[in-house]
């Protein structure tokens, strides 16, 4: 038997005990608080169980991972905002939102504040959470594909049946045994994987040893990295805006008393530590059992799918699949019970117990069934709408819920105001941010996409001070700007790029075996698109024109095998060689483009096509490579060349130029280069007040 046949199985075996348990618990249910809240009758296991499994999910497993793997012990930071969470709400607001008793969020800001302030509330939380339930529920989706031949349409029954059948039947009872059911799968799973690792490197003081021996930097509290005032901006940040997740708030309502619902946060607290440092034994074993990964690429999936006994790599795969249902049922039930019981109980009087009671379960069963069919048209700009509609949801929820239930005195005016600033600071923490190009395309009318390597943000732009610039400079201008990462290769360097905000990564895995680069784009997909972010993959080889590469049929990009690299990755674009190397080609020489290849790919494929390696192809080629189906051209190598040129120039024209005018200098150049570039392609004049002007090409 295979491996991904014997992680299917499991996995199968897993999902289908699940929705046999939770129909099982969910018996006796008699009306909507009981459906709703369990009659606030939830004791302390399931109560900490189902907060744990709400709050980690598949990133929290798979990221993670990757990021203690790149920066060692430092990567503690990561889990100190989720355990603030819990020890605030151990010590003092859950017992108060217990106390409160009230069923839902809304009706909490009902009870302190305003009923039209909830109702809006209300509707907030329906929207948005919708979308980020279809989010997950794509993300299972394509990773249940990566290890089957199942189609969508398969794996989102199989989801539907496993956990919208017993949310609607059980409610919050049958979500919160099987969500702490699976947390100790996933803490199981983990556990399985840290301990044969362990043994593999020789015990804790080996790895310790083997990792401090590889850098002084992975065994202290902080790395150069991660200063002190970045990991506790970050930590306060995450740990003050769980509070404003109305699906962690919810299971508070649920406890059978203040006591229980206090107390079982110290319960989680305990689970997120048990979960925590196993992830971090993993992660850092991994730099000794593989110390030579590739840009420390993909950690989790190497580690976990190539390293560990298949029966506990099975495991971990259904943990990451606990992980997402976990997840999905909370929201489900959430977005069920806010509507019936916080909009529809509002809009229409005298709303009987049993008409809620069923409005709710149908309300399940739509809104699931709503979720899921987003599986199938889930573009990139529904995902960033419902990615930053619930970052700002959290936001302006956070802190009117904490000072609502902290200060006797909060009223309605201080509720909107602190509600209005956590809006504004969320805005300021998702975005600000991009470079000369963007006024040169708010010039010439046209989109334009601002990108960053790997090197370029370690050696020089950092991520955390050029995001919120780029961001902030594309707020400014009225044409689509995007934000993308190019030729990741490093997992955690993904992710961290998609946790910042932007528009679309770009995973190469051109220079793997096919089928590891199918496998491995596969679940970037499935990260980014649940987290609301494009992917990019990359087929065939775009070599190095220094090397001369660039001709090699051999290499170049197979329409037919395109097309199942397409279907089973999910990705959103995808970047084809046909004849393009990077860097600069040798003097007078122009490549020559496979374009009857190009035909056939886009003819074959129906989506955006890449061409790296633009620089240097002649204005002739990227003309006739946009007709024939290119929809994004990497021009890297020419842009800096043209900063150089205007840098070159204007030191001759005045040898005592300063620094800040030679910078001046380059960016006017790059930026003139850029408008030039966008005239040639096409692109110029194609948005006019932010509104798509209908262009054809001869």
């Amino acid at each position: 038997m295979s491996n991904n046949a014997l992680y299917m199985i499991v996995t199968v075996i897993f999902m289908v005990g699940l929705a046999v348990i939770g129909i099982l618990i969910s018996r006796g249910i008699k009306d909507t608080e009981d459906w709703m809240v369990a009659s606030k009758s939830l004791g302390k296991l399931p109560m900490a169980g189902t907060y744990f499994a709400t709050i980690i999910s598949a990133t929290s497993i798979m990221s993670y991972m990757g990021y203690y793997y790149l920066n060692g012990w430092s990567g503690w930071w990561n889990a100190a905002g989720t355990l603030l969470t819990s020890f605030l709400a151990c010590m003092f607001f859950a017992r108060r939102m217990r106390q409160s008793e009230c069923n839902t969020l809304p009706e909490l800001i009902e009870k302190r504040y305003s009923g039209k302030y909830s109702i809006v509330m209300s509707l907030l939380i329906v929207v948005s959470c919708t979308a980020l339930l279809g989010a997950q529920v794509t993300g299972a989706t394509i990773i249940l594909q990566t290890f089957s031949n199942w189609s969508t349409l398969t794996c989102c029954v199989i989801l539907l049946a496993v956990f919208v059948v017993f949310t609607c039947i059980g409610g919050m009872k049958a979500v919160a045994w099987t969500d702490t059911i699976c947390s100790f799968v996933i803490i199981i799973g983990i556990w399985l994987i840290a301990i044969q690792f362990l043994l593999k490197v020789g015990g804790f003081t080996a790895m310790n040893e083997g990792i401090a021996a590889l850098n002084p930097e992975f065994v202290k509290g902080f790395s150069v990295k991660i200063p002190p005032i970045t990991a506790l901006s970050w930590v306060v940040t995450w740990g003050i805006c769980n509070f404003g997740a109305p699906q962690f708030v919810a299971r508070f309502m649920s406890a059978e008393s203040p006591e229980v619902a206090s107390k079982s946060q110290g319960i989680t607290g305990i689970g997120l530590l048990l979960f925590y440092v196993p992830l971090a034994i993993t992660g850092l074993c991994g730099m000794l059992i593989h110390p030579g990964i590739e840009k420390q690429d993909m950690v989790f999936t190497t580690l976990v799918f190539s390293e560990v006994n298949p029966i506990i790599g099975a495991i971990m795969l259904a943990s990451v699949v606990a992980a997402i249902i976990s997840t999905a049922d909370s929201l489900l039930l959430l977005i069920a019970t806010t509507f019936a019981h916080d909009f529809y109980s509002k809009v229409k009087s005298n709303v009987s117990d049993k008409e809620e009671l069923f409005v709710s379960r149908v309300s399940t069963i739509v809104f699931g069934i709503g979720a899921v069919a987003l599986t199938f048209v889930m573009s990139d700009t529904i995902q960033i709408i419902q990615a930053k509609a619930v970052t700002l949801m959290g936001a302006a929820m956070a802190v009117p819920i904490m000072v609502g239930v902290a200060w006797k005195r909060a009223n309605k005016i201080s509720a909107m105001i602190a509600a209005a600033a956590g809006f504004v600071t969320a805005l300021v923490w998702y975005g600000l941010g991009q470079p000369a190009g963007i006024m040169a395309a708010e010039e010439e009318h046209s989109a334009i996409i601002i990108q960053f390597g790997n090197g370029q943000m370690n050696n020089h732009a950092h991520l955390e001070e050029m995001v919120p610039i780029i961001k902030e400079l594309a707020a400014r201008v009225h044409v689509p700007v995007a934000l993308n990462f190019d030729h990741g290769a490093d997992f955690y360097a993904i992710t961290n790029c998609i946790n910042a905000g932007f528009t679309n990564v770009m995973f190469d895995g051109s220079s793997l075996p096919y089928e590891e680069n199918v496998k491995r784009t596969a679940i970037i997909s499935a990260l980014a698109h649940g987290m609301g972010c494009s992917v990019e993959g990359e087929l065939g080889h775009v070599g190095q024109a220094a090397d001369a590469d660039d001709a090699n049929v051999d290499l170049y990009t197979n329409p037919d095998q395109a097309l199942d690299f397409v279907n089973r990755t999910h990705v959103d674009a995808l970047a084809v060689a046909i004849g393009t190397a990077h860097g600069a080609y040798p003097k007078g020489k122009v490549p020559k483009l496979d374009f009857e290849r190009l035909k056939l790919l886009k003819e074959t494929l129906k989506m955006p096509l890449v061409l790296h390696g633009g620089s240097g192809s002649g204005e002739e080629n990227l003309r006739k490579a946009v007709a024939c189906g290119i929809n994004k051209i990497n021009v890297c190598t020419d842009a800096f060349e043209a900063g150089k040129v205007a840098t070159l120039k204007a030191l001759e024209e005045n040898p005592n130029l300063d620094y800040m005018h030679m910078c001046m200098a380059a960016e006017a150049g790059i930026k003139q280069f850029v408008k030039d570039y966008m005239k040639v392609i096409g692109s110029s004049g194609r948005f006019i007040y932010g509104e798509a002007v209908s262009k054809s090409h001869e």
